[in-house]
């Protein structure tokens, strides 16, 4: 109050250059990506920075204020980033041809009595390298060009599958086997579904065929690797940088493959004649887990978007967070509860139950693109699994990483813009 009892407007206490400094940091990603104030003060908008909280925690008058500065602080990088694919809410084409390969796949080493583990380690991997690369193609490149890294994924992969496969006792089976994951593979990431439709349907025909007909030799992998390079355009220079750059930027994600590969290696050693049930089983549940994780996406998109009071945002990622752990889980439940009455399938249900629980986190994880938590959480679990030979591990490793999801998702700052 003045002398003359006329109102003052208070002082806002100056910015903290550091606070500044810390969220220009955290929300790096945002301001490579915001093209001006404007953009970026309708991202912050989004993410719960209202004039209120930004008065309260940095001194500034409102939004557009906080933008501004952080936008000085911001370097630019206009070229978009590449998102994760889109998950599925139902069964799709894509999920009827994993089905058709994977009957094929077993068919062909059930007679032989074991998995070329070495190849099928490799593929893991290399499907998850496969999916990033086709992506920020699908951004980076137009039109034929961007068939270009795609090619380079066939030949990476044929190239692993030749070094790898005669290091296995069944060369032949597990050579041909990995030609039709990747051609399958591959076509999926193209778009092409009656193509990836018809190729898994003509390896479950000969599959069977060579099956019933005890003829090994009967596979039609080299005819699905011809189909692929005759198809295919020539990687251009741009295709070999895309390369560099996701085995660069996102190298957590085949690191995700190679330790899921490893878990389910230990799990059907450690489960013995239980090991195809339990098998089965984790795949039925971890279909259930997918479609779930399309739900659990769509419903934090919604609250980023309708969710202005930072309370109330906070409280809907919380319910989406419990919605998916608790019907993600359900899953691993089921076959605990079976456990006791489970007989000789005991260690199989036990241990790929909770590996399912391991998966489903891993797989929240990197829908906000978190890959390199869920892969190091999974790299952990085989490591650990290794060294006790206990499937109990499992549990502590999955409810690890639940934590890691709760307590990334108390921060929408870090995967709003990922996800919207």
């Amino acid at each position: 109050m003045s002398a003359r009892g006329s109102y003052r407007k208070p002082v806002s206490a100056p910015p903290s250059p550091k606070d500044l400094e810390a969220l220009a940091q955290e929300l790096s990603g945002l301001l490579r990506q915001a093209a001006d104030p404007y953009e970026l003060a309708a991202h912050l908008e989004v993410l719960g920075f209202n004039r209120y909280r930004v008065q309260k925690a940095f001194g500034l008058p409102d939004t557009f204020a906080l933008a501004k500065a952080l936008f000085a602080l911001g370097s630019r990088d206009l070229e978009p980033k590449a998102k994760a694919p889109r998950v599925e809410g139902n069964l799709s084409w894509r999920h009827l041809a994993l089905a058709l390969t994977l009957g094929g796949t077993l068919l062909v080493f059930l007679p032989l009595g074991q998995v070329g583990w070495l190849p099928a380690l490799f593929l893991l991997s290399w499907s998850q390298l496969a999916a990033r690369l086709a992506q920020r193609a699908a951004v980076r490149l137009e039109g034929l060009e961007a068939q270009g890294p795609l090619t380079l994924a066939v030949w990476l992969g044929a190239l692993g599958l030749t070094l790898l496969a005669p290091l296995d006792r069944a060369a032949w089976a597990s050579w041909n086997v990995g030609l039709a994951w990747i051609g399958v593979g591959i076509l999926s990431l193209r778009g092409e579904r009656v193509q990836a439709l018809g190729q898994s349907a003509l390896f479950a025909a000969f599959a069977t065929a060579a099956w019933a007909l005890s003829l090994p030799w009967l596979l039609p992998g080299p005819v699905f690797l011809l189909y692929l390079l005759g198809r295919a355009r020539l990687p251009g220079r741009r295709a070999w940088a895309l390369l560099g750059e996701t085995l660069a930027e996102e190298w957590a994600y085949p690191l995700y493959g190679l330790g899921q590969g490893l878990l389910l290696l230990q799990l059907v050693r450690l489960s013995g004649e239980g090991a195809l049930v339990g098998l089965v089983l984790y795949l039925l549940g971890t279909l259930l887990v997918e479609l779930r994780l399309a739900h659990f996406v769509r419903h934090l998109g919604r609250a980023l978007w309708r969710e202005k009071d930072p309370m109330a945002l906070l409280l809907a990622v919380q319910k989406s967070f419990w919605e998916y752990f608790l019907t993600a889980s359900l899953p691993t439940l089921l076959l605990l509860l079976a456990w006791p009455w489970a007989q000789g399938y005991g260690p199989a249900l036990l241990g790929f139950g909770l590996l399912g629980l391991v998966s489903a986190m891993g797989l929240g994880l990197n829908a906000l693109a978190e890959a390199r938590a869920s892969a190091l959480g999974l790299l952990l679990a085989a490591l650990l699994l290794h060294l006790s030979g206990n499937p109990l591990v499992l549990g502590a490793v999955g409810l690890g990483l639940a934590l890691v999801l709760l307590e990334h998702l108390r921060h929408p700052e870090r995967y709003g813009i990922y996800l919207l």
